[in-house]
Parts: structure tokens; sequence; C-alpha cells
């Protein structure tokens, strides 16, 4: 259930605390929720709305869908900062590229993210994260994770 935090509406996150709390209460730990970063700037908020909610209900099945492409545009904080500081907090990552200015959802080897950067911090500090291509030039981009061993081949 992908579910994007917008800073600009929730300055205090105290609507959205209350609204996780109240909507967790109740539900299969087995089943993991998502909050997107979409709009965020401040890397503390989002990880600790996260960690008051698991430690409040002692439910641990609330993580982050980190988007690079966004945090590229709208963080001035460094894409493995967020990485390196949400850590195991990020449990699913939306992947693809941009010139930092539009969301062009490019391949990943097509604008100013320095893949290899984000890609290695990932698989320090997230290593139970699934990643998502999301671009429409997934062939290039898979292509690009075999050949810097992202992705890895058994014959």
């Amino acid at each position: 259930m992908p579910y994007s935090y917008d800073p600009r509406s929730y300055p205090s996150l105290v609507i959205s605390l209350r609204f996780w709390e109240y909507f967790l209460k109740n539900k299969d730990k087995e089943t993991i929720f998502y909050i997107e970063t979409i709009f965020d700037n401040n890397l503390v908020i989002v990880n600790d709305l996260i960690n008051t909610i698991s430690f409040n209900l002692n439910n641990y099945n609330l993580k982050m869908c980190f988007d690079i492409g966004y945090a590229n545009i709208f963080s001035k904080i460094k894409i493995t900062k967020w990485i390196e500081k949400m850590n195991k907090n990020i449990r699913f990552v939306n992947l693809y590229n941009n010139d930092g200015k539009n969301n062009e959802l490019n391949g990943l080897n097509n604008g100013k993210i320095n893949m290899k950067k984000i890609c290695s911090a990932l698989e320090k500090y997230c290593p139970n994260a699934v990643w998502k291509i999301k671009t429409t030039e997934y062939e290039e981009s898979i292509e690009w994770l075999i050949k810097n061993k992202y992705i890895k081949i058994r014959i």
C-alpha cells in the first residue's frame, strides 16, 4: 500500500502519526505497508514517524518506499545520506535517473544521479530492499545492473 507523506500538508506529523496508529492497530503483523517519499527534504521526519509508530504499537510492518528520483529533485540532502540514515527502514526503492529538475523517469545510466554510488549504498545499508526499475528504459537499465554486477546471472 503506497502512501505518500507530503510535508507541505502535515508539517507537524501529528495527523499522519494518528492516522498510522489508527490504521495499523489491528492489522496482520505479516503485511508490510510503505510510506513513499516524494516531497521530503528532511530525512529525519519520515524515519522518526516510522520508528515512533513501530515503538508505540510494537508493530514493525510500516516501512519506507524510497523514490530515488524524487529525492534528487526535492531534497538538498545527498541521496546516499538518505540511504545511510534510513537504512533498514527502506524496504522498497523506486530506481531511476533524472536531471535533478524534472521527474523524467530516465534509465539508470541516463541522468545526473551517480547510480553506482546509489546501488552500492543500497546494497550496504538496505540489503533487504526490493528495487523497482521505474522507467520505460528498462532493458538498458537491466543491462546496466548486470554490467555493474548488481544483478548476478548464474549459468
